[in-house]
């Protein structure tokens, strides 16, 4: 963390300055402000990151590395499911745990998707000694 972000961080921790206004600083630094009073970078992701190894060394490792672009064009394809069709597709998600409606989504819903897709990881490790990461890479 700069040296900036910290002065900013300390400055709203002691009361100085108002959580606006620690937000505009952030942003003038290029950072926008995070849910645990962080900050992460302003630019975007480039690949959502999938890896899975197994604790032996000959064992099955997945490294899979997906274009946030073709996720996002993924989305606005929904445009295209005939209207005969989006029943079937919002019932199957409905099963699956996932209670969304395909035709109600707005470019700023899809917009918000991918910004929250950006901040999450996953990092799960089993008994057995194999790791699942999912990540997004910004290079």
């Amino acid at each position: 963390m700069s040296n900036e972000k910290k002065q900013i961080l300390e400055m709203l921790s002691q009361g100085k300055i108002s959580v606006q206004e620690a937000e505009n600083l952030l942003a003038a630094l290029g950072e926008k402000p995070n849910d645990n009073g962080g900050s992460v970078s302003a630019k975007e992701a480039k690949f959502l990151r999938i890896n899975v190894e197994t604790k032996e060394e000959d064992g099955d490792r997945v490294n899979i590395k997906i274009p946030i672009k073709f996720i996002k064009a993924g989305l606005k394809l929904t445009a295209f499911i005939p209207d005969s069709a989006y029943k079937h597709v919002n019932h199957a998600l409905e099963e699956n745990g996932i209670p969304l409606d395909l035709r109600n989504m707005k470019d700023a819903d899809f917009t918000d998707l991918i910004e929250a897709l950006q901040e999450m990881e996953i990092n799960v490790q089993s008994k057995e000694g194999e790791k699942v990461r999912i990540f997004c890479e910004y290079n």
